[in-house]
């Protein structure tokens, strides 16, 4: 088995954690792993970082030899963008585009109602 640098493991950790808007602790709760677990990795502890990158890979939209060694895909799946900027264009929109977008919001919402109720 190829050997991991777990610094560098732990810096591609944080850099598409950053990227795509997460706390330690969203990462964590989308991973199965604790807050304190994913600071422990981005500071390059992780004993075994190919187990780690494949719990990772999928919430951090990469792939497992990206974050085991810089190489392939860094960003696969759709493209989200960071709240901060969702916020911002979202407010930039002309009112009427806001308001279809809260009605698709609120739609979805109760879809989601309905389905956890049957």
């Amino acid at each position: 088995m190829r050997a991991v640098d777990s610094k560098a493991f732990g810096r591609r950790v944080a850099t598409r954690r950053e990227e795509l808007g997460l706390s330690q602790q969203q990462l964590g709760e989308k991973a199965g792993y604790s807050q304190s677990n994913i600071g422990w990795l981005e500071n390059g502890n992780a004993k075994r970082p190919q187990r780690a990158a494949g719990d990772l890979a999928t919430p951090l939209q990469t792939t497992r030899d990206w974050l085991l060694w810089g190489e392939g895909q860094k960003q696969v799946g759709p493209v989200y963008l960071p709240a901060p900027v969702l916020i911002e264009k979202y407010e930039a929109l002309p009112p009427e585009q806001r308001a279809a977008i809260s009605q698709a919001i609120e739609k979805y919402e109760k879809s989601q109602i309905t389905k956890r109720a049957s």
